[in-house]
């Protein structure tokens, strides 16, 4: 597999693990119970700034192309 493949394949499983509910868009919600999962306290405006950021269609929650962005 080539690097550009292991590396969508690593966000895809990095996606999945946001992605809590199997709906393929990641939530305010689900976000923030990951991040508290890893114990990475945000505030909520933290937490809406960085949706904002990588939510590029508006949409309120961020989709996997969203999230290959958001993370490169």
């Amino acid at each position: 597999m080539s690097k550009v493949g292991q590396n969508k394949e690593f966000l895809r499983d990095a996606f999945k693990g946001f992605d809590l509910n199997g709906d393929g868009k990641i939530s305010v919600k689900e976000f923030k119970v990951v991040m508290k999962r890893a114990n990475r306290s945000l505030t909520p405006q933290q937490l809406e700034e960085m949706i904002q950021k990588a939510d590029l269609d508006n949409s309120g929650k961020i989709d996997f192309d969203e999230f290959c962005k958001m993370m490169s």
